[in-house]
């Protein structure tokens, strides 16, 4: 995406339910200055390197948005909504 075809508008909400990396922008450019995303995705449960590519890795969330001020951080096992059985879930709440 080039520079003229960016987002310029800024967010005060960014709910996220996709890998990260399926963003048009770094989340903190997204995001007005207080603003504040909310991610929830499954993740990997494996560590192998044979592991989807999709699947965000443990603790990989901190990477992405290390630039947010981390409000809660929860990486667990439960029942998704978009899930017959209990997954490996990470659940983020972050503020610009």
């Amino acid at each position: 995406m080039s520079d003229d075809q960016r987002v310029t508008r800024q967010v005060s909400l960014l709910p996220v339910r996709s890998k990260p990396e399926a963003l048009p922008e770094q989340p903190s450019q997204l995001l007005k200055p207080g603003g504040i995303l909310v991610f929830e995705h499954l993740m990997d449960e494996s560590g192998s390197e044979r592991a989807a590519a999709w699947l965000p890795k443990p603790n990989g969330l901190f990477e992405v948005f290390g630039r947010l001020r981390i409000l809660r951080y929860e990486d667990t096992r439960a029942q998704a909504d978009w899930s017959w059985r209990p997954e490996r879930i990470a659940r983020l709440v972050a503020q610009k």
